[in-house]
C-alpha cells in the first residue's frame, strides 16, 4: 500500500514542532535533581539543567526518528517508526520519571509526564489507520495526531512558563512553535 502523502508531511511537521518546542542543549546522564545540600535555588538550578538535558535529547532523537516515518517505503517500513518513535517518547517518559524534582516544581514535572504519555498514546491510532488501507481514517487519524500535537505545545509552553517563574527554566529557549 501506498502512503497518503499528507500522512508523511503531517510526521515531518510533527518532528519540527517538537524540536522547536524542546529547545536545544547538550544530551547528558541524569542524576537526582536535589541532595540534602543543596539550597532551594541550587536544586531548582540542577532540576532545570536535567530538564533542559532530557529535553534536547528527545528533541534531537525524535527528529532523527521522524525522519524515518516521514519517507517510509512501505506500511511496514511506517509501522516501524512509529514503533520506533513511540518507544523514544516511552524513553523519555522513564527518564522523566527517575528525575526527582524539587517540591517547588513536582506538579509541573508530573504534568510534563503526563503531556508525554499523552502524544505517545496519540500515535497508535495513526499506525491502525495506515494499516486499514481506508484513505479516510487515514486523513481523521493524521488530523487527530495534529491536533496531540499542538495539545502538547501548548502544554510545554505552559508548564515551561510556569517552571521559570519559579525559578527552573525547562527549555534553553524560550521559543515554542505549534504546527
Amino acid at each position: 500500500m501506498h502512503l497518503p502523502r499528507p500522512l508523511p508531511l503531517a510526521l515531518a511537521a510533527l518532528a519540527v514542532a517538537l524540536i522547536a518546542g524542546c529547545g536545544d542543549g547538550d544530551s547528558g546522564e541524569q542524576t537526582s535533581s536535589s541532595t540534602s545540600t543543596e539550597t532551594g535555588a541550587e536544586a531548582l538550578a540542577a532540576y532545570s539543567s536535567q530538564m533542559q538535558r532530557e529535553l534536547a535529547s528527545f528533541s534531537a532523537e525524535f527528529a532523527t526518528l521522524g525522519e524515518a516515518a516521514a519517507d517510509p517505503g512501505s506500511v511496514h517500513d511506517y509501522a516501524a517508526a512509529v514503533s520506533d518513535l513511540k518507544a523514544r517518547l516511552g524513553e523519555t517518559i522513564s527518564n522523566l520519571e527517575a528525575i526527582t524534582p524539587p517540591p517547588e516544581v513536582a506538579d509541573i514535572h508530573q504534568r510534563l509526564i503526563a503531556a508525554f504519555e499523552d502524544l505517545r498514546e496519540s500515535f497508535a491510532p495513526i499506525v491502525v489507520a495506515v494499516e486499514s488501507g481506508d484513505r479516510e481514517q487515514v486523513q481523521q487519524a493524521i488530523l487527530d495526531l495534529q491536533q496531540a500535537n499542538a495539545d502538547f505545545q501548548t502544554q510545554l509552553a505552559d508548564l515551561s512558563a510556569q517552571a521559570e517563574r519559579l525559578g527552573a527554566p525547562l527549555e534553553r529557549s524560550a521559543t515554542t512553535t505549534s504546527p
